[in-house]
């Protein structure tokens, strides 16, 4: 969420130069990973990972115009906003897992893996009762799983120590 070109640190620019905000769609919504939440993933996969399995983790999402909205709010900002419009080649919603993959999708308490082949599937479920096959019924994009709120989202930006002046 906060690192480098992502939209918190390149807002929060945009405030502190007193430059107009840009954003594509006020609706679009971006999956949520925090700094923390990363390295957690990395060490599980670190300890669960087989070769060739992908994790993904399991996460929420925002809309662009609420982080927006909040990122003004916390630095008492008034700035001014352009809605763009979707340029080409972007998404209006972030896919982690396609439809293509779905059928090679388990869980586990925190991420989803893909597994690349049958055989794997068959002898790392029979070998780890904390994989279960799941069967989604649409990809996994960030349109269709749960929102932050805005308030969940201050705290994260709090938390995160992600606003200058907050910290």
């Amino acid at each position: 969420l906060g690192s480098r070109g992502s939209i918190v640190p390149t807002f929060v620019n945009k405030i502190q130069k007193n430059e107009k905000i840009m954003i594509t769609d006020p609706n679009m919504t971006r999956f949520n990973i925090t700094m923390n939440q990363a390295l957690d993933l990395i060490f599980r996969v670190l300890e669960n990972g087989h070769g060739g399995d992908v994790h993904v983790p399991k996460l929420k999402s925002y809309k662009v115009g609420d982080i927006t909205e909040v990122i003004l709010d916390l630095l008492d900002s008034k700035q001014e906003i352009e809605i763009t419009g979707i340029r080409p080649g972007e998404k209006l919603h972030e896919e982690l897992i396609s439809k293509n993959e779905i059928r090679n999708v388990y869980e586990t308490n925190d991420d989803y893996v893909i597994f690349d082949s049958k055989t794997q599937n068959d002898n790392i479920i029979d070998n780890n009762p904390n994989i279960k096959k799941i069967h989604l019924e649409t990809e996994y994009s960030s349109d269709n799983v749960e929102l932050l709120s805005k308030e969940e989202l201050k705290q994260i930006l709090i938390n995160e120590k992600l606003i200058p002046q907050l910290e």
